[in-house]
């Protein structure tokens, strides 16, 4: 009733789920028991959802809106805390009272199966644990004598285990759940960001153990008027610590302003206290943390050799040893970071060069969701199809539509089991594959070429039941014979008929890289007409100018068919696509960003251990010149330092990239390898000559000394 008709989700409750959250109504009030006993039409509206449908309506409640076709009055709207909250489920809009009790029907249509959630308060003084214990125990005994149904069986063949109970806060899972892919990436990206952390605290306490070593004169005098070493320390870690809360408060504005930048990418991040707390605690101790070692090194020394030369040999080749150190271990994470970023660089570039086989500017994709109250049966589901194909396929600019079931052009639906017939008296052979309901033309329009044999039957509805299998379902379970013209049968509750195979076709393209990898694999193709579930299917319509400006046109073509019908706005494969690599456009951005601060850190440190090592030997050279080096000389001794240096650093870090790329799933690389020999050598190519770059500029400074100033140099 309140513009043009559209879906929404929504979560039906008992009457004590709202009460229990804690937060009062926003607008209005909660449910009562005899409104959820008796089922009634009132509905409370999420706080997000009234502020965007209804343009935050200070009058809403007691207004009637139609669900369904049902009037619904609306008596309250929920506190916009729960909005973000666990109870938020698959991001609903409405809550309903309901009665949740031993049933076939949910609104007057029969159901299979219902996932129902239980949320609760635990009593004072009961723990987690024992909640779960009993909560495990009443589930055993329940699943003990039930028996499962078909779609039960086919999500857990083995029977379910039971339940849990989990805080709210938590996922609602097991994290012994947590696929190890899953566990691969996230660790993979903590080491990333720990790589740039330690580049930087290295690159800080190198800073710090140069300007120790020009202090040491300082320090001396400071001791020889009767400092102890305990307060020099103070000291020094004074000072560093000034620098982690300066640098503290500097990443709280750059961490406010990124909050910002995602906003603007359709996120919702939010301001959190305790984060920001703990992230500038770990930035004062990180201070405090750099400083130790160059406030002890600073503070030991032999004072009067440290009075009389003014400290300069303080620490000899056990200071050296110690920056030489710094700087590799920063090369090493430095060739880490740029390996990782080469590879998501290189995964996201070979995902967008994937070749789909038609233009995916010119193919609009429009998902139909049909409503059950309205499209019962499987015959006014199709009719309803039909009649949406036969409009489409009459306007101008439309070259050709197909229609399929979900999963049509990105792969994510599920496997479903096939019984392959058996041959030569063997017994009936298992097989699973996704199986798409499509048009006789759907290879045609989506450029998948029939192999062998031929297409489906224009009028396959009413032919002999058969099938189009993909070249890798084929080569699979009938290698070593002809699949053409062998029979698969369906699972009961999609057909449960015999299939005559009558086409091989060309395995589609993986257009998105963000599919899970169990959602790929071999695929089965029937008449779109074939007994099962219709209600909710993709057009595919291929037009020859560019597809996005005729989508309102084709949205309001098939809106017209029935306006009680809400039907979305088309979009064309490359704005999905646009839309589905952002993810992982984003990841190559910050990859790139980490590597790109890493780098940078790396030859600032590079850099600063080369200018105090030219400082320190401005004598050395002198005499060197004096003997008869020439300045091409002197530059080539000093970079022969920066470049011993960075093969310190390169080739123990391409053995740690190499050890931890190599295992990283296919759900992070993409299409790209990780042991890709040319993308080791870019990688060290570029880190060597950078830091070539960064040692020439101290080591050309060198070489333009006037030997007698070198000379005078203490």
């Amino acid at each position: 009733g309140v513009g043009e008709v559209e879906s929404v989700q929504t979560l039906n409750v008992t009457a004590s789920v709202p009460r229990l959250t804690g937060f009062p109504p926003f607008k209005g009030r909660y449910f009562t028991e005899e409104e959820q006993a008796a089922g009634a039409p009132v509905v409370l509206l999420k706080h997000d959802f009234w502020r965007k449908k209804f343009d935050g309506d200070e009058s809403i409640v007691g207004q009637t809106i139609r669900l369904n076709d049902r009037p619904f009055t609306v008596i309250g709207v929920l506190a916009p805390q729960l909005d973000r909250s666990a109870l938020n489920t698959f991001r609903t809009q409405l809550w309903r009272p309901r009665e949740f009790r031993a049933a076939n029907e949910l609104d007057g249509q029969p159901i299979d199966i219902e996932a129902v959630y239980a949320v609760g308060r635990i009593r004072d003084g009961v723990t987690l644990a024992a909640a779960s214990a009993e909560v495990a125990a009443i589930s055993a005994e329940i699943e003990r004598g039930r028996v499962q149904n078909p779609m039960e069986r086919q999500m857990a063949p083995n029977g379910y285990k039971g339940a849990h109970v989990a805080a709210l806060d938590k996922m609602l899972i097991n994290s012994s759940q947590m696929s190890g892919e899953l566990v691969a990436m996230w660790t993979f990206i903590a080491g990333v960001a720990l790589c740039v952390i330690l580049i930087a605290c290295f690159n800080v306490t190198n800073l710090l153990l140069i300007r120790a070593g020009n202090r040491a004169r300082e320090t001396a005098i400071r001791a020889s008027l009767g400092a102890a070493r305990s307060r020099l320390v103070r000291q020094f870690l004074a000072e560093t610590g000034l620098l982690g809360l300066l640098g503290g408060c500097a990443g709280l504005v750059f961490a406010a302003w990124i909050m910002a930048l995602l906003r603007s990418e359709d996120l919702q991040p939010q301001f959190d206290a305790g984060l920001f707390g703990l992230a500038f605690a770990a930035a004062m101790l990180l201070g405090l943390g750099v400083g130790i070692v160059p406030a002890f090194r600073g503070t030991r020394f032999d004072l009067s050799r440290a009075l009389k030369d003014g400290g300069q040999a303080t620490g000899g080749r056990q200071r050296h040893r110690l920056r030489n150190f710094l700087v590799a271990a920063q090369v090493g994470m430095a060739m880490v970071l740029c390996v990782a970023a080469g590879l998501m660089t290189k995964a996201f570039f070979l995902q967008n060069t994937v070749k789909t086989g038609f233009v995916p500017d010119n193919m609009l994709v429009l998902n139909i969701n049909l409503r059950q109250d309205t499209y019962r049966s499987q015959q006014d589901q199709v009719a309803y199809a039909n009649r949406a194909w036969r409009s489409l396929g009459e306007m101008p600019g439309v070259n050709d539509v197909a229609m399929a079931s979900p999963g049509a052009v990105f792969f994510w639906t599920y496997q479903n089991s096939f019984e392959i017939e058996p041959r030569d008296g063997q017994a009936p052979a298992a097989a699973s594959a996704k199986l798409l309901r499509v048009t006789p033309n759907f290879h045609r329009v989506t450029a998948v070429p029939v192999l062998r044999g031929r297409e489906l039957s224009p009028d396959s509805g009413n032919a002999e039941p058969e099938a189009v299998v993909s070249q890798g379902f084929a080569d699979k379970h009938f290698a070593g014979s002809d699949a053409l013209g062998q029979r698969i049968k369906l699972p009961s509750n999609t057909g449960g008929v015999w299939l005559t195979i009558v086409g091989i076709s060309a395995e589609r393209p993986e257009l998105s890289q963000a599919t899970h990898e169990s959602a790929r694999g071999d695929e089965v193709y029937v008449s779109f007409r074939h007994p099962g579930a219709a209600s909710y299917f993709q057009m595919l319509v291929a037009t020859d100018p560019p597809g996005q400006p005729l989508a309102e046109s084709i949205r309001s073509a098939v809106h017209s068919l029935d306006k009680n019908q809400p039907v979305p706005a088309p979009a064309t494969v490359a704005a999905t696509l646009e839309n589905d690599r952002k993810g992982q456009r984003n990841v190559m951005i910050l990859f790139s960003a980490l590597a790109s601060c890493g780098l940078f850190l790396t030859v600032l440190g590079l850099y600063a251990v080369i200018s105090c090592s030219v400082a320190e030997r401005t004598h050395e050279v002198g005499i060197r010149m004096a003997v008869g080096a020439s300045r091409n000389d002197i530059l080539l001794l000093l970079l022969r330092q920066g470049l011993r240096l960075m093969l310190l650093g390169i080739f123990p870090g391409l053995l740690v990239a190499f050890a931890i790329t190599r295992g990283l799933p296919k759900m992070v690389l993409g299409g790209a390898s990780a042991t890709d020999p040319n993308l080791y050598l870019a990688v060290a190519a570029m880190v060597a000559v950078t830091g070539l770059f960064a040692s020439f500029i101290p080591a050309r400074r060198a070489a333009r000394v006037n030997p007698m100033v070198a000379l005078r140099t203490e």
